[in-house]
């Protein structure tokens, strides 16, 4: 107990400043004390499952969030009574803490890189400040219309016809708006027009407090007849004013009623035709100012046959024609939003020569002086914005790019860049493997900018594997040893050089080692092969062929992947990897091979598949979209499950079938939650946390599902199982075992049978996907392709071992292995690389490397 007790209380002795966390017991936290100096970079490392985001995301972030809601308002603190505080004793010394993770769970279908980087913010501002509006129709300037214009176009309605002039005061803003009516009565006014109907000012209707409304003063109603000219004149000046320099004429047509909104700011002098103010909201596909109608600001609408396609109203842009026709030097927001990061810095520059052009030609007006703040304080925010995009990493991504297209490393690096556009100080950012799906190259210049982070007086505090960056943090917590209930201790801490020396420490062994340094042997074409040439492949190998791939940046690009071998595929992000492989290739071969499947990225040839029987494509992919979904019930081993309680003596004599043990069965299922186990917090604020549900205190299952146990436990405890304590337990039951044990090889093994799949990373659920795969029985019948896509992502280099393990077992008894990945361990232990690049986006496309590991990691060490 004493060696237990000093294991997991090493802290270092002399931190002037320090974040302490003493005694977590998140999850499978072992009572642990750590402490993280203030102003460092620090990686918390550590087996799949030992605890790091227990530690890093569950207490200390939690606890940070906890701490800032808490001094908000009294609902707010009335909220939190039902959020559990994360299990620890005591945190002293956090500073404000930001959280970057990988995961949206709110990235929504409408969030691109501009947004989630915050420069369309930015944008909208600049747009509706500084933007010049084109009429949609005759694609001329707009100006504004004089009070004399407005009533000239009023006169034009048929003699005798009705006209009621308006002043909208109010458009698409939420609340019960009581103040408005009362100032609409006070000035002396009797009616309002309240969402297109017309009421008594004095006894409005009641509005609903969170929904947007629409409120008018109905300042005069009139007959279009000779002599009315004054009146008109009269009315519409006072709508202007109190409309803010905007009224609406609703005219009698054919029995109804036919609105035509003027301005006195923006109308057309062609076409006549009056736009509404240009406000931020204008240029946001999240409002229905700005958004496509026919859309609704998705870019895309649904097909009858539940297929979707880009809308061709708004040509997948999300927005409105009105939006769509402001311009700044000649760029619309969309023209920008379609860009990559570089072209787009240097359209910022562009526009800041438009403008002191512009200022020079209209010398010192009020519109000059509003483009001119515009201008000095939105551009500078944009152009910064973009730069950090590019430092990143992400300068192949386009701003439109949706994010829930984004891989999760790309996800929360376009996050990352909103943080560091915020330039804040004194605050602890905590990110959860940055690094995911970045080549080496791009790992040196993300660890810049965290070091620039770092510099500027923050904490910067990383859950992460990657040996090139623990190597070059100032500290490091090794949490383990082993995953569940086997970690939650602290093994070793400090700088990296003494996590080498620690004999306790299961990360220094691989921070030692230099992997891939072997003697150079066969290789081809290092450092540059045309596209047009065919690379080689290892003497006498099996191949499959593909001539010609020209999808998205591929150069008519021409590959060889040698069969029953570890090939990886690598390159910078956006170097054209996933086009080749998993949008042109995997396709390809899938349809060789007789499936009925969508065409895929374009060829000229593809030979060499007849020694293939079938093609498994395993991706970072969401496991299942129902909240109910798990590891059980995607790997089929919740089946069986049902099936030995089923056959218990007491579901027996309750009458109870397999059936009765799922949660998609209401009768077996908590009524109240619905067998989620959980509530939501019902506040927009709080989207992303949920309270235990009370009823079932979490369980899921009705008491009397409950009740039925096999060998003692209950459907509930075994789904709170991890998958190497089910494969103990379950060890006579030969299919659920085989699976359980697979699973646990890919070292997935601390994940609870029950663990919703909305929490598992990309790795773990392709990991899964890949344990199903193993355990089906035909395979070891038909000669198998398997396409893995960054298996790696999320495991320390102990698992990443483990997965090498099966992955050469595959090719043992006679499969292939074709793996995306940047992983340097991985592609040291494979047979054969294939480097994409040499840049991303336009400089890409091309074979730069091919051979075995030792020669081409010596030429990606030289990037």
């Amino acid at each position: 107990m004493a060696a237990q007790l000093e294991l997991n209380t090493i802290v270092p002795s002399n931190a002037p400043s320090a974040i302490r966390v003493l005694g977590a017991r998140t999850h499978n936290l072992r009572n642990i004390h750590v402490e993280i100096p203030l102003g460092s970079l620090t990686v918390i490392t550590g087996v799949s499952g030992s605890g790091k985001s227990s530690l890093a995301f569950d207490t200390i972030f939690a606890d940070g969030r906890y701490r800032y809601l808490s001094s908000t308002s009294a609902h707010s603190r009335e909220l939190l009574q039902a959020v559990d505080r994360p299990d620890v004793d005591l945190i002293d010394g956090l500073p404000p803490v930001l959280c970057v993770e990988q995961y949206a769970r709110g990235a929504r279908r409408r969030a691109t890189v501009a947004t989630t980087s915050e420069i369309h913010e930015y944008l909208r501002l600049l747009f509706a400040r500084a933007g010049q509006l084109f009429c949609p129709t005759c694609h001329q300037p707009v100006t504004a219309q004089s009070r004399a214009a407005i009533v000239a176009q009023a006169l034009r309605s048929e003699d005798r016809k009705k006209v009621i002039i308006l002043a909208p005061v109010i458009r698409e803003r939420a609340g019960t708006h009581a103040d408005v009516f009362a100032r609409i009565v006070k000035d002396g006014f009797v009616r309002a027009r309240v969402d297109g109907v017309v009421c008594d000012a004095t006894a409005p209707p009641e509005l609903a407090k969170s929904t947007p409304h629409n409120i008018e003063v109905v300042v005069d109603r009139l007959i279009v007849k000779e002599g009315i000219e004054s009146r008109l004149e009269e009315s519409i000046d006072l709508a202007l004013q109190m409309g803010h320099g905007q009224c609406v004429l609703s005219h009698e047509v054919d029995g109804g009623w036919e609105d035509r909104l003027y301005s006195s700011r923006l109308a057309c002098n062609t076409c006549g035709t009056s736009f509404t103010t240009l406000e931020p909201r204008t240029f946001s596909f999240n409002s229905p100012a700005g958004a496509c109608l026919d859309c609704q600001g998705l870019g895309t609408v649904e097909q009858p046959d539940g297929s979707e396609h880009i809308c061709q109203t708004c040509e997948g842009t999300r927005l409105g024609p009105l939006p769509r026709a402001v311009r700044i030097g000649g760029v619309s927001i969309t023209d920008f939003c379609s860009m990559a990061p570089a072209r787009a810095i240097a359209i910022t520059q562009e526009w800041r020569d438009h403008f002191n052009q512009s200022l020079k030609a209209n010398g010192d007006d009020t519109r000059t002086s509003v483009v001119k703040t515009a201008a000095q304080f939105l551009l500078p925010e944009i152009a910064t914005r973009l730069q950090y995009l590019i430092e990143i990493g992400l300068d192949y991504v386009t701003l439109d790019r949706a994010s829930d297209s984004l891989s999760a490393g790309e996800y929360q690096r376009a996050r990352l860049a909103a943080c560091l556009g915020g330039q804040l100080t004194g605050v602890c950012y905590i990110l959860d493997e940055p690094t995911a799906g970045l080549h080496v190259r791009d790992t040196h210049r993300l660890l810049q900018t965290l070091h620039r982070l770092r510099d500027e007086g923050n904490t910067v505090v990383l859950v992460e594997h990657d040996l090139d960056v623990i190597r070059s943090a100032d500290y490091v917590i090794d949490l383990g040893p082993g995953a569940g209930p086997l970690g939650g201790s602290v093994l070793a801490v400090g700088t990296p050089e003494s996590l080498i020396k620690n004999p306790a420490s299961i990360t220094g062994p691989f921070l030692a080692s230099e992997y891939g340094r072997a003697t150079p042997s066969t290789t081809t074409s290092i450092g540059g092969a045309s596209s047009s040439s065919l690379p080689g492949t290892p003497p006498g190998a099996a191949s499959i062929r593909l001539l010609g791939a020209t999808l998205h940046n591929l150069c008519e690009l021409n590959v060889e992947i040698p069969l029953n071998q570890i090939v990886c595929v690598t390159g910078v992000s956006g170097s054209g990897k996933s086009s080749l492989i998993m949008q042109t290739l995997v396709p390809a071969v899938r349809r060789a091979l007789g499936e009925r499947i969508p065409e895929g990225g374009p060829f000229q040839s593809l030979s060499g598949t007849e020694a293939l029987m079938r093609l498994i494509r395993v991706d970072q992919s969401p496991l299942g979209r129902s909240s109910r979904s798990s590891p059980a019930t995607y790997s089929g081993i919740w089946d069986g499950v049902r099936q030995v309680f089923a056959r218990t003596k007491e579901s027996r004599l309750r009458g109870f079938d397999a059936r009765r043990f799922s949660l998609a069965v209401p009768e077996a299922r908590c009524p109240r939650c619905t067998g989620r186990g959980t509530l939501p917090v019902d506040e927009k604020r709080f989207s992303d946390w949920e309270t235990k549900c009370p009823d079932c205190n979490g369980r899921r299952f009705s008491p009397s599902t409950l009740s039925v146990r096999y060998r003692g436990l209950n459907v509930a405890d075994v789904l709170d199982l991890s998958l190497a304590d089910a494969a103990l337990f379950f060890e006579n039951f030969s299919r659920l075992a085989k699976t359980l044990n697979l699973l646990n090889e890919l070292g997935v093994g601390y994940l609870k049978l029950g663990q919703s799949t909305s929490t598992l990373s990309g790795g773990e659920s392709q990991r899964i996907k890949l344990g199903v795969e193993l355990a089906k029985t035909t395979i070891e019948k038909q000669t198998t392709l398997f396409v893995l896509d960054e298996p790696t992502s999320g495991l320390h280099a102990a698992d990443v071992a483990l997965l090498i393990r099966v992955l050469k077992r595959l090719v043992s008894e006679g499969h292939s292995v074709l793996v995306v990945e940047h992983n340097l361990e991985l592609i040291a232990a494979s047979d054969w690389v294939i480097d994409v690049g040499p840049g991303s986006g336009p400089s890409g496309g091309t074979i730069v490397a091919v051979g075995e590991p030792p020669t081409v990691l010596e030429a990606l060490r030289r990037v």
